[in-house]
């Protein structure tokens, strides 16, 4: 998957080049130093470690920069493997920003993935929980809920989604919301112990309003 490079990331890689050039850059003073009051070389001489030394830092920090990001990345895979569980492979990238706090730059690489892959049911669950976990955003989070429970979906994750949405509107004191997805979850799941207790709560709210 080709990477565009975003705000966050250049502004990573420029403090890790920032970082690197200057410890190079005052390597290069004490080596010019020394050879110069040794005199192994010249001015031009001593121009030259100069340069070289700022040179290197800015490549070190580039590679600090990207290879971070790879670290970063490969790690997410390592850990869902050595889990047990199927690698999300499709957007690692993107949980890679997360990991990383890069919570803006992970929204917009996530919302871009679903826009090449609408149906990739496990990306938007991480982006509807970026939005309530990272970015303190309950709002975004209904959004991407309501808009993935548009399509037909597992009844495992409708699960999640409708008890997500009964929690989401409970944090932010939507009473009418709440009330109508406890039903919906109630009907929709009335088999269930967990439909029989949503149906249990919410007959006990209409009775004592509580």
């Amino acid at each position: 998957m080709t990477k565009t490079i975003h705000a966050d990331t250049r502004a990573e890689l420029w403090r890790a080049i920032g970082w690197c050039v200057a410890t190079t850059t005052v390597f290069a003073v004490l080596v010019d130093f020394y050879l110069l009051q040794e005199k192994r070389i010249d001015g031009w001489g001593a121009l030259g470690v100069l340069l070289g030394g700022v040179a290197l830092g800015v490549v070190s920090g580039t590679i600090i920069a990207f290879g971070s990001e790879w670290v970063a990345g490969g790690m997410v895979t390592l850990l869902t493997a050595g889990s047990g569980l199927t690698p999300r492979r499709s957007f690692s990238y993107e949980e890679s920003l997360i990991a990383r706090g890069r919570l803006n730059e992970a929204r917009e690489a996530l919302r871009a993935h679903l826009e090449r892959d609408p149906h990739d049911l496990d990306a938007a669950l991480a982006l509807a929980s970026l939005h309530r976990d990272q970015l303190r955003d309950p709002a975004g989070a209904v959004r991407v809920l309501l808009d993935l429970r548009r399509r037909p979906l597992p009844a495992a994750v409708e699960f999640s989604v409708t008890n997500q949405l009964i929690d989401l509107y409970r944090a932010t004191g939507d009473r009418g919301r709440e009330l109508a997805e406890l039903a919906r979850f109630a009907e929709r799941f009335k088999h269930t112990t967990a439909g029989a207790q949503a149906r249990a709560l919410l007959n006990r709210i209409k009775t004592d309003g509580a």
